[in-house]
């Protein structure tokens, strides 16, 4: 009978097609189709360095792919994230390469690993938290350095880049563009460039952190058929993800962590030919 199940890629292809919020699709293109000109951008990381002035279709075609939930889901971005993170696991690597991986919005602040109809497992990154990834950076940067001597950025006041955080998490859970809207001119950062290298190795560190994390629950044997719950809020049926105890995720965190500081070059990872959007 289990030949009969679908494969763990098969069902993450599955989760797509059922699960996949066309509303939010279309909030998020009418929300972004402004956010920047693909020329104009590519200009300001010709300049920075971060591409070669041959390469605008590759940036073209990233771009299209950071505003679209269809491209995204397991595009470039995905595998190039992957591939990092397989490059720092070592002997791990064959215990979770295996496991399909996807962009999706889950209403998960990170991620989640769901349950597959063969006891294995695919995980799931959260859309609204990487796609804003580059506006948490910032914010949390400016909230946390205000009142330092050398502050990140001091555009807004301190409160309001708590409140742009709090906005920014309530985006993630809900889908509602309108939380970031809310908070448009907090999120401008007109003192700093469009391009700078501390959002960028910070953006970059944390997409992998959290893959690493996830890869983190796989290795440590936290996926237990017996604890599942629904997943995305019960919205579909039959859909369930693993469960965590609270001393897991702290587990998790350690074994990211402690992948990241044993390869060694932390502070140095790129994510070749991705720039998180600004």
């Amino acid at each position: 009978m289990g030949k009969d199940l679908p494969s763990d890629e098969e069902y993450l292809a599955l989760l797509y097609e059922s699960t996949k919020d066309d509303s939010y699709i279309t909030s998020m293109r009418t929300a972004c189709q402004e956010a920047f000109e693909v020329n104009e951008q590519f200009g300001i990381l010709v300049s920075a360095g971060v591409y070669e002035p041959t390469q605008l279709s590759e940036y073209s075609t990233l771009s299209r792919e950071t505003f679209s939930l269809d491209l995204a889901f397991r595009g470039r971005f995905i595998r190039t994230l992957q591939d990092m993170a397989f490059n720092v696991l070592g002997d791990d690597r064959r215990r979770v390469e295996g496991i399909p991986v996807g962009l999706l919005p889950t209403g998960e602040l990170n991620a989640c690993a769901i349950a597959t109809p063969r006891g294995g497992a695919v995980i799931l990154l959260d859309h609204g938290v990487i796609a804003q990834l580059a506006y948490l950076c910032r914010t949390a940067l400016a909230f946390i350095t205000w009142r330092s001597d050398q502050p990140f950025c001091r555009d807004s006041s301190q409160s309001a880049y708590a409140e742009a955080l709090l906005g920014l998490a309530r985006f993630t859970m809900t889908g509602d563009f309108i939380e970031l809207t809310r908070h448009k001119q907090t999120l401008r950062f007109p003192s700093i460039n469009d391009y700078d290298d501390t959002t960028t190795t910070f953006c970059v560190l944390m997409e992998l952190f959290i893959l690493l994390h996830e890869y983190g629950h796989v290795v440590r044997g936290h996926l237990s058929p017996g604890r599942v719950r629904p997943a995305f809020g019960g919205r579909f049926p039959g859909v369930e993800e693993y469960t965590k105890l609270h001393m897991e995720e702290f587990e998790a965190d350690e074994y990211a962590v402690s992948q990241l500081l044993r390869a060694g070059e932390a502070a140095q990872v790129k994510l070749a030919g991705y720039v998180p959007a600004t």
